[in-house]
């Protein structure tokens, strides 16, 4: 059971009053996850956006014939948020990697909270925002600093794919392939250009 206490231990959630947070959990649902199920599938169409208050989940993206896990989601995080701001399709697959609870906010309850004017709704359109931006600035962070470090092309492309699969949340479909040969550092290696 998710409490009061459980949502203000929250960074995310610290600065809104215990009426707030009430009012959040009364419109919210509570949603638990056993180890291994998913809370929604790549391709999905998006109908609400989760925060995970207890335990662990990942975001894995299928690329060609690979499944690979683009980031581990820790307590306090907002998920599904863009796709459900922009009325897309789930860029990732997301899976608990252990018993995990959050709380699901669907898509009518977060269509009130943006066309609501109390102080409550805009606090929770802020988190929201600053998740994202939290999101999509620390992927910028990563792919600005994959040419700076040598690392194998395995760790690379690695690398790549999580940025990837990252940045797909926000609309943005890169050819893991094509940053790869920009980025490649081995002079040895001799390139073909592509027709």
């Amino acid at each position: 059971m998710i409490t009061i206490a459980d949502l203000k231990a929250l960074r995310t959630l610290s600065a809104f009053t215990d009426s707030d947070l009430k009012i959040f959990l009364s419109q919210a649902r509570v949603k638990k996850l056993k180890k291994g199920e998913v809370l929604y599938a790549q391709g999905d169409l998006a109908k609400s956006c989760f925060l995970l208050v207890h335990g662990a989940v990942q975001a894995e993206r299928a690329r060609r014939k690979n499944h690979e896990v683009i980031s581990a989601i820790r307590p306090g995080v907002f998920v599904g948020q863009v796709a459900l701001i922009d009325g897309g399709k789930r860029s990732a697959t997301v899976r608990a990697s252990e018993d995990s609870e959050g709380v699901e906010i669907s898509r009518g309850d977060f269509d009130a909270f943006l066309a609501g004017s109390s102080p409550l709704c805009l606090a929770f359109c802020d988190q929201v925002a600053i998740a994202g931006i939290r999101q999509f600035r620390g992927v910028m962070n990563r792919l600005a600093a994959l040419p700076k470090r040598r690392t194998s092309a395995e760790l690379r492309r690695s690398e790549l794919n999580q940025v990837s699969g990252a940045l797909g949340e926000w609309g943005a479909d890169l050819d893991v392939g094509d940053i790869e040969v920009v980025m490649d550092n081995d002079p040895t290696r001799n390139w073909k250009r592509k027709p």
